[in-house]
């Protein structure tokens, strides 16, 4: 299935590359290229837990368990568009920062085919590998926000884990003043997902990891010095689909609302090179409201749970997180404020150490557009979390997490 996975990624590169190609030999408007990049660099000063990229606790992105100021390259990424006619086109994100294994990484790679259509109701479909549709946050280019630097706990978990291979199907109803749509998917690859739940907890941060990425989980409580474990997020392995589908109504272009039903199918018994596959499903709801004056209201919540079996027994995680998010424009400055509220049940407990948890975090951030292309972001975040785990490791069970960045992004 790795392989699989990897060839048809590698289809969706060469057909871009082949796009590209014919560009240069034809005057016709198609096949056409169009690229488009992001440079997204940051000064850091954190007073953290150590990250959990370093194989920790910590919840954010940056930090080495101490106060600390550092100038981080937190993306540099290139996207490529071809078309290849009126219906058809691609979609590849490739991406670079010091945080992900490779040099250089495919973060999401789908074609996508939308025939032209003069009735209100019309079609759309993508297959490759892509994230699901469950992020009011992450609309900007390369999967990021025009909000904040750091996601929400929900959509930071969906950039770590639900990305998967499949194919989405939507049909979309465009009226005078309500638009409503369904979609659903077939999904694959994503058998690991709720691994970083279970060992690390919910966390808050921008860190995309890439299609054959790895990071470090955090020590288990219950064998401390057991070997440094990494973590593969991308990886089939049971080859059973699963499924995610929803529907969304928008009023007037003003008010939204989103629900999205997610199952990996996951085998929970099954097992690959030491992998196990986390049997994981959820449902998300979301709104959006837009007021006058700029101001934009986000509001999402998601809950579900997550079951793996070591043969003795099943291990069962439960979870939850909500956030509430505020953001007024002003010309070329925006200011947002958001709320998270996020907890796991661990509900086999009494087997072992308790890897439940709960906490809350706020968000601060200003952005100022110095030109179209430049955009300059100041954020404060401050996440408290209680772990009753990170005793046995010799950390505080109640831990707060501060983190101020600067930063600036060029959208070429």
């Amino acid at each position: 299935m790795k392989r699989l996975l990897t060839q048809a990624l590698l289809g969706v590169s060469l057909v871009t590359a082949t796009a590209d190609f014919a560009c240069a030999q034809t005057d016709d408007d198609f096949p056409s290229v169009d690229l488009h990049g992001l440079l997204d660099a940051r000064l850091v000063y954190s007073d953290t837990e150590q990250t959990w990229l370093d194989g920790d606790f910590g919840k954010t992105r940056y930090g080495d368990g101490d106060t600390a100021t550092q100038l981080r390259l937190a993306e540099a990424s290139l996207i490529v568009l071809p078309r290849f006619n009126w219906s058809t086109s691609g979609y590849l994100h490739l991406k670079a920062d010091p945080e992900q294994v490779h040099a250089v990484d495919v973060v999401e790679g789908y074609l996508a085919y939308q025939p032209v259509s003069t009735q209100s109701y019309h079609f759309r479909a993508k297959l490759g590998a892509f994230y699901p549709p469950i992020s009011l946050e992450n609309t900007g280019i390369g999967w990021t926000s025009p909000y904040t630097l750091s996601y929400s706990a929900i959509n930071t978990w969906v950039g770590e884990e639900l990305r998967g291979l499949g194919a989405e199907a939507a049909v979309v109803h465009n009226g005078e003043l309500n638009d409503v749509s369904l979609v659903a998917a077939l999904t694959a690859a994503n058998d690991r997902a709720g691994t970083l739940l279970y060992r690390r907890g919910w966390a808050l941060h921008d860190f995309k990891p890439g299609i054959n990425d790895t990071y470090p989980l955090p020590p288990k409580p219950w064998s401390p010095n057991a070997p440094q474990e990494l973590e593969t997020p991308f990886l089939e392995i049971d080859e059973r689909a699963g499924y995610y589908a929803g529907a969304n109504w928008r009023y007037d272009k003003r008010y939204s609302v989103h629900v999205l039903h997610f199952d990996n199918r996951a085998d929970p018994a099954s097992r690959e090179s030491d992998e196990a596959s986390w049997l994981t499903q959820f449902t998300s709801i979301g709104t959006q409201l837009e007021l006058d004056d700029g101001v934009t209201l986000l509001a999402q919540y998601m809950t579900g749970d997550t079951l793996i079996d070591v043969g003795t027994r099943d291990i069962v995680l439960d979870y939850r997180a909500a956030y509430v998010l505020a953001s007024k424009a002003l010309g070329k400055h925006r200011v947002t404020l958001r709320g998270d509220w996020f907890e796991t049940t661990h509900l086999d407990a009494s087997y072992g150490s308790d890897l439940s948890e709960d906490g809350w975090a706020a968000t601060a951030a200003y952005s100022y557009a110095v030109t179209p292309q430049q955009r300059v972001f100041l954020e404060l975040l401050d996440v408290d979390s209680y772990r009753d785990s990170r005793e046995a490791l010799g950390h505080d069970e109640d831990a707060t997490d501060i983190q101020f960045q600067i930063g600036y992004r060029l959208f070429f």
